[in-house]
This record gives structure tokens, sequence and C-alpha cells, in this order.
């Protein structure tokens, strides 16, 4: 039996991108510890690929609008979610228990639509990465899809404002442990 590139290729990806979101979704479960490095470089890398995205929309007003209507919702969502957040001051530094329904939604959605999105268009891709006549710009199937952008765009939101808010209240709280 020969794989052909394309089958082997998905044959790799399939289970690494499961892996990613089975950790993901891990941590919007119970008590967490806040690792400061950990959520600066979460927040440096969702806020160049936003902007990424926001540079790449541009040229389209719909996927504009779609893509910064989807970052302030997000950037709400994650403000309230902060609210529902209870934090705790431990011996080993500060930890806190996210409201686990928000993460699991947020991320939930952008899942569910882009594995839609990827049933759908994926002879699309196939015939696009055939034509090596065409220069289509790295994410113009994305781009096309202004409710994709959209909930990109509230993921991006969510998480940035999300993690920006527990990384100043653990600050807020300081290292100590609790009294009492």
């Amino acid at each position: 039996m020969i794989l052909s590139p394309h089958a082997l290729s998905f044959a790799v990806a399939i289970p690494l991108i499961l892996l990613l979101y089975y950790r993901r979704f891990r941590r919007l479960f119970g008590r967490q510890p806040v690792r400061e490095g950990r959520m600066i470089t979460r927040i440096a890398i969702l806020t160049l690929v936003g902007v990424m995205f926001l540079a790449f929309s541009l040229a389209n007003p719909r996927a504009l609008a779609a893509d910064a209507g989807g970052l302030a919702v997000g950037v709400a969502l994650g403000w309230w979610g902060l609210r529902l957040t209870r934090f705790e001051r431990q011996p080993d530094g500060v930890h806190y228990i996210p409201h686990s329904w928000f993460g699991v939604g947020i991320s939930a959605l952008l899942i569910g639509r882009l594995v839609y999105r990827f049933v759908v268009f994926s002879p699309t891709m196939q015939l696009a990465a055939q034509d090596a006549s065409r220069n289509a710009a790295p994410f113009a199937m994305y781009q096309r899809s202004p409710l994709t952008l959209a909930l990109f765009g509230l993921l991006v939101g969510y998480y940035v404002s999300y993690y920006l808010g527990v990384l100043w209240t653990a600050r807020r709280m300081g290292p100590g442990p609790t009294a009492g």
C-alpha cells in the first residue's frame, strides 16, 4: 500500500492537531498555575497572527469588518470570563481556576468552523495546490469567509484579553502564601 503525499500529510497532521487541541482543552479545567513566560509567549503569538489576519483583510472591507468585530466581541468575552475566574495564592505561586465553558465554547466554535471549511473546500485547495501559475495569498481561502474571520478574531480577542487579565491579577496578588 502506497500513500500519496497528500494522504501522508493528513496522516501526520491530524494526530498532531488533535494532540494540540487535547492539551489546549486540558488547560481549560481545574486549577492552573500562572506561568508568566508561557502566557506572554501565547499573547505575542496570538497578537502577531491576529495582526497578520487584519493586514490580509485590509483589501476586503467585509473581511476586515468581520475580523475587527470578532476581535471586539472576543475582548469583551475575555474580560467577562476573567470576572468569572477564581484566583488562589498558594505557597508555590498564584493559581487561577478558569470558567471552563467560555474557553471550550469559543474553541469549539472555531474548530467546528475550520472543520466545516476544510471539508467543503478541500477539493478546491487541492486544485489550487496543483495550479502552479496561481499566486494566491496564504490565507486567501479564509479571507473569503467573513464568518471564519470573525470566529478567529473572537478567539484571538478572547485569549489575548483573558491572558492579559490573568497576568495583571496575578501580579496584583503577589507571590506570597495566603494568610489565615
